[in-house]
């Protein structure tokens, strides 16, 4: 590719070698328009690589970290290499159908309001897997996936995770795990946050987002399979961890009464405590 890529992918990579592979083809072999440069921020690079995969049309670049970054962090560097006019963040573990990319494209093409576009997830059996939510709120925060009562709460849809739409639909925040935003307006947000180590950091820039006027949509029509939590399995306690701390940040950057405090910290340190003693049980059995 001699010409200056409009599209420029961002791909995360850690310890999903066997899989990384698949999501290059298929970003190689769809139907897209848009010159196409792939980045691969290998953090940190493994000691044992993926067997190098030939492509036809994308270019793939490669980013190496000296030692483990958040995964805010890595996006950003790989946009700090990013020739393209177009970001379109994708997880290793993410393999989008032919047309995905090229609806993505158009989907945030049609409107100068429209700042970012999301993609419909399935698992690998076909299911919906929501990737949409709400805005993080001491009400819906009952309702998220994490929340460890959940299940004994009389389940509000909608509430926090949207369900699947058969229109393009806007929402209010989207997953980093296919998501596409031109790189102007990323820059102008001055890109994720960094102090999200992992989680939250996608919903953060969402929420920066929207505050500058600009529209989120959910494109149904642009899918892929995404075999969650590929990379993260590893880490089944510090995941938790992770995404409570990040839940934290979150409601402390905007949420900042004392009284709104004062409550979150029990509930989410309790939340968390048990969390980890469920998954302790799980290993047990």
């Amino acid at each position: 590719m001699n010409t200056k890529p409009r599209l420029s992918v961002i791909i995360v990579n850690h310890r999903s070698e066997a899989i990384l592979n698949d999501c290059l083809v298929s970003i190689d072999r769809s139907d897209n328009r848009l010159d196409t440069e792939i980045i691969v921020v290998d953090n940190p690079p493994n000691v044992s690589p993926a067997p190098k995969v030939e492509l036809r049309n994308a270019v793939v670049k490669q980013v190496v970290t000296k030692r483990r970054i958040g995964f805010a962090a890595a996006c950003n560097l790989g946009v700090a290499e990013a020739a393209g006019d177009y970001l379109l963040f994708l997880n290793p573990d993410v393999k989008p159908e032919k047309t995905a990319v090229d609806r993505l494209y158009s989907t945030l093409e049609s409107s100068r309001e429209v700042g970012i576009v999301t993609g419909r997830l399935t698992n690998a059996d076909g299911s919906f897997q929501p990737s949409c939510r709400r805005f993080p709120t001491l009400k819906n925060l009952f309702f998220s996936r994490g929340f460890f009562l959940r299940g004994w709460i009389k389940t509000q849809e909608g509430a926090y995770t949207l369900p699947d739409y058969p229109e393009i639909t806007t929402v209010e925040a989207a997953a980093a795990a296919m998501m596409m935003i031109p790189k102007t307006v990323f820059d102008q947000l001055g890109g994720f946050d960094e102090s999200f180590f992992l989680y939250m950091e996608d919903t953060d820039l969402c929420y920066r987002l929207a505050g500058q006027g600009y529209k989120i949509l959910y494109v149904p029509g642009a899918k892929a399979v995404h075999l969650w939590g590929h990379s993260t399995c590893h880490y089944r306690f510090r995941r938790i961890i992770w995404h409570h701390v990040s839940a934290w940040r979150y409601f402390r950057k905007y949420h900042k009464s004392i009284w709104r405090q004062a409550i979150l910290i029990p509930l989410v340190s309790g939340n968390c405590l048990l969390s980890l003693i469920r998954e302790l049980f799980t290993l047990s059995k």
